[in-house]
C-alpha cells in the first residue's frame, strides 16, 4: 500500500478512483476511515475488507448542508444540533424518499455527516457525491489508529494522509452518532461530542428561555 498526501493537487486522482468504485483510506473530521461511493460495489468492497455483517449500513460524509438536506429530512432539532455543535457530530435521520437508491435501500435513515474540515470540506465538493466513511478496522475490533498498523492489515488499500498528521494517534475519537426525528434524540454512540454537551444543547432548543440573555 502506499502513502500520498492528501492535498488539493491529488483531488483529481483520488476522485477517480472513487469513481471506479475503488475504496481508498482518507481523513475526516475524525479518524481516518475506509472510504467509498455508496454505490453496491463500493460498499461491497468495504464489507468485505471489514468482514462485517451486509445489514450494517455505514454513515455518509457530505460537502455541506444543502446536500445533506436533500437526502434526509432535518426536523428542527436536527437543524439546531447542526449549527451548534462545531466538532464532529453524525446525525442519522429519516431519509427522503428516493434518495441513493443502492445504498441500503431496505433502511428508513441515512447517517449523514458534515465534515467542519475546510480540506475535506473542499474535496468533497470537488468529487460532487456523497463518501462512505468507516473506521479502519475488522468488524469487532478496535479501530486502527497506528499506521503501521493501517499498512499492515490493509495493503492493498490506497492511502491518502493529511500533510499535518505527523501521527494518526492523535485521531484517535469517533463522532458521537445521534439519532433524531421531530423531537425524539437518542444517542447511538458517544464520540467527541459528550453527553453532558449533548443535554446542554437540546435544553437549548427545548428551553430557550433559560439561555436568553439577562436584561440590562
Amino acid at each position: 500500500m502506499s502513502t500520498s498526501f492528501f492535498k488539493i493537487q491529488h483531488f483529481s486522482e483520488i476522485k477517480k478512483l472513487l469513481l471506479s468504485e475503488k475504496v481508498c483510506i482518507l481523513p475526516t473530521d475524525a479518524i481516518y476511515g475506509l472510504s467509498a461511493l455508496p454505490t453496491k460495489k463500493g460498499v461491497e468492497e468495504i464489507l468485505l475488507l471489514k468482514k462485517r455483517p451486509f445489514d450494517q449500513p455505514f454513515l455518509l460524509l457530505v460537502a455541506d448542508f444543502l446536500t445533506a438536506d436533500r437526502l434526509a429530512i432535518y426536523s428542527p432539532l436536527a437543524k439546531h444540533f447542526f449549527r451548534e455543535i462545531k466538532t464532529p457530530l453524525t446525525l442519522v435521520l429519516p431519509r427522503r424518499k428516493g434518495m441513493l437508491s443502492d445504498f441500503f435501500p431496505e433502511k428508513k435513515t441515512l447517517a449523514l455527516r458534515v465534515p467542519r474540515d475546510t480540506c475535506i470540506q473542499k474535496f468533497l465538493h470537488i468529487l460532487g457525491k456523497p463518501l462512505v466513511s468507516t473506521s479502519i478496522n475488522v468488524h469487532g475490533n478496535t479501530p486502527l489508529s497506528s499506521e503501521e498498523k493501517i499498512r499492515a492489515q490493509f495493503p492493498q488499500v490506497p492511502f491518502w494522509k493529511k500533510a499535518s498528521d505527523i501521527s494518526l494517534d492523535k485521531r484517535e475519537e469517533e463522532s458521537t452518532i445521534l439519532s433524531i426525528e421531530g423531537i425524539s434524540l437518542s444517542i447511538l454512540r458517544l464520540g467527541s461530542v459528550s453527553e453532558q454537551e449533548i443535554k446542554k444543547v437540546q435544553e437549548k432548543f427545548l428551553y430557550p428561555e433559560k439561555f436568553s440573555e439577562l436584561p440590562v
